[in-house]
């Protein structure tokens, strides 16, 4: 439980992974947190340490993760482990989307989110400068559903 409320904080604050092929459709806004609905790759690297994550965004807010064990952080196993992230995407009256920490409300605003087709860029509210960017992954969810540690 530890490494997943770990991982949750990893996947809103690191930099994930993803395509770049230029033959991908043109991005357009999303304009609903049911738009965001979809699966992201939130994988990080840090000091030469890769931590691959996958999340899934419902259209109700809530976000699932998919987090592979064999890599530099996990424990070892050929497959990944699932649950929820203690992080939900609010919007406001005025259409701005927020990633907001669900289990510790004084930690409370996480980021503020552009959100279009093809990226997901998270701004830390209290320092504008730092931006991360998600894309969608190069792993398809059907290549990660059979190797689910938990299943």
């Amino acid at each position: 439980m530890k490494k997943l409320l770990l991982s949750s904080m990893v996947a809103m604050i690191l930099v994930g992974c993803g395509s770049d092929s230029s033959s991908e459709a043109p991005s357009t806004e999303v304009t609903t947190i049911a738009g965001l609905e979809g699966y992201w790759d939130v994988s990080s690297s840090k000091d030469g340490k890769h931590d691959e994550l996958y999340a899934y965004y419902f259209a109700n807010g809530e976000i699932g993760l998919y987090d592979y064990q064999k890599d530099d952080y996990g424990n070892g196993k050929d497959c990944y482990n699932t649950g929820m992230s203690y992080t939900e995407i609010r919007k406001d009256i005025v259409g701005n989307f927020y990633f907001y920490n669900t289990k510790d409300e004084k930690k409370g605003l996480l980021f503020k989110a552009e959100i279009s087709t093809d990226a997901l860029t998270l701004i830390n509210p209290f320092n504008p400068d730092e931006v991360k960017v998600y894309k969608h992954p190069s792993v398809a969810l059907t290549d990660i559903e059979p190797k689910l540690c938990n299943k």
